[in-house]
């Protein structure tokens, strides 16, 4: 696994481009682009101009486009790593012609080198599944990572160690629980405080709890847990409440939980990735 420095190389790198305008773009390139980098656009695509080499021919390369489009703006879907040198970026480039006045969006998948913390190397690719195979990397091995991550998650939640839980979720998590048994906890709730809000009130609700895993499917950026036997008890009145078989589904991005969701039943969990029972 690469260091996580790298990752955020990348996301402090896209982010000097936004807004991507002329005197961003000198300070981007003396800051995080070796003076011999190598880099190559999209093969056949319209701004295909051969292997470039050096600073000054991405500086060309880059104003061509601010040119040619007003509000230029470049964006990550994804940045994760794929391997010990390497970050891949799916990103999202969008602006208004300046001649037409069209409205333009593409996406693309770039594939970063980097070495002294200085990208050497730049693919980029029409998708991003063409961007994973020249990478060599087996998206499987991800997703077995992130089915062993939620096994971990939940057994730290079975011994109440929730604040483990908080090194793997996003700063901008998403936490949906559409299950739980009390209104007043039920709902949507943001970022590591609305999730440690969440667990404040699940925890004044309820003294303990027991569950069984009965299965984590795999999804891609998705990984279904699958939950059953589970038992909890009231934190004043001690009354014990036997909760239905029901479904967590966590969604992944560079290897945090971005999202989680609980469902009241399995099969609506499974649905909700496109799996079924």
């Amino acid at each position: 696994m690469m260091p996580p420095d790298n990752v955020d190389l990348v996301r402090r790198m896209l982010e000097s481009l936004d807004p991507f305008r002329i005197e961003a773009l000198q300070s981007m390139l003396d800051e995080f682009i070796d003076p011999d980098i190598d880099w190559r656009a999209v093969e056949g695509a319209i701004d295909d101009v051969g292997g470039m080499r050096g600073t000054e021919a991405i500086r060309r390369y880059m104003e061509d486009w601010l040119d040619e489009f007003d509000e230029l703006a470049m964006r990550p879907d994804e940045v994760m790593e794929v391997g010990s040198d390497r970050v891949l970026a799916c990103l999202r480039l969008s602006g208004r012609a300046k001649q037409s006045g069209i409205e333009t969006e593409l996406k693309f998948a770039v594939l970063y080198s980097i070495r002294d913390a200085r990208l050497v190397k730049v693919r980029e690719y029409a998708t991003r599944a063409e961007a994973i195979e020249a990478a060599g990397f087996e998206e499987s091995a991800m997703s077995r990572e992130n089915v062993e991550l939620v096994r971990g998650l939940l057994e730290a939640f079975r011994r109440r160690d929730h604040e483990r839980a908080f090194d793997f979720y996003d700063s901008d998590i998403v936490w949906e629980d559409n299950a739980n048994p009390v209104d007043d906890i039920r709902g949507v709730y943001h970022g590591h405080e609305g999730v440690r809000t969440y667990w404040r009130e699940w925890l004044s609700a309820w003294r303990d709890l027991q569950f069984e895993v009965q299965d984590v499917r795999d999804e891609g950026d998705e990984v279904v847990a699958l939950i059953r036997n589970q038992r909890q008890w009231g934190r004043h009145s001690g009354i014990e409440t036997e909760v239905p078989p029901y479904g967590l589904v966590f969604t992944f991005r560079s290897g945090k939980v971005v999202r989680w969701r609980s469902f009241p039943d399995q099969a609506t969990a499974l649905a909700a990735v496109g799996l079924s029972e």
